[in-house]
């Protein structure tokens, strides 16, 4: 079986990506673009085809740490977790409705409320960040091995 050319050139690979977190965002029912797996989302921002933006607390990325070079925009404010309110708002400042939008917090809860509020919004590229920053059980960012400020 010959090998697809396509498959070497990094817009293809970006673009069979985002179609496997669309499908499993299909598969799920959710109102956002899809859910991705943090392997899949760094491979995104590596190559320029997405926007990771980081929505945990600043206290969560000063003790366990961040993506480096991510945008933090909070969806919540500690210590109550109260709900930003401004928070597409805040978004807007470092993306726009058209980017391809990664949401990571700690465990993917906080990230699938902030891509169904931008779904509402009209942003039809966010996509849930699967597993989390910390995740559960073996799983996450860290997990992965991505790169973190505690690297």
């Amino acid at each position: 079986m010959s090998e697809n050319i396509f498959d070497s050139i990094p817009e293809a690979e970006s673009a069979k990506i985002l179609e496997r977190a669309k499908a499993r965002g299909a598969d799920e029912g959710t109102a956002y673009a899809g859910e991705i797996f943090p392997d899949e989302a760094w491979e995104l921002v590596k190559r320029g085809d997405a926007i990771l933006v980081d929505v945990r607390t600043p206290q969560e990325l000063s003790n366990v740490g961040a993506v480096p070079g991510t945008p933090n925009v909070v969806w919540a404010h500690a210590p109550a977790m109260t709900p930003n309110s401004d928070f597409v708002q805040d978004l807007s400042k470092v993306a726009k409705p058209s980017d391809n939008v990664l949401l990571l917090c700690r465990s993917a809860r906080r990230s699938v409320s902030a891509a169904n509020v931008l779904a509402g919004a009209g942003w039809p590229n966010a996509f849930n960040v699967l597993e989390g920053f910390e995740g559960s059980g073996g799983d996450g960012w860290i997990a992965r091995g991505l790169p973190t400020t505690l690297d």
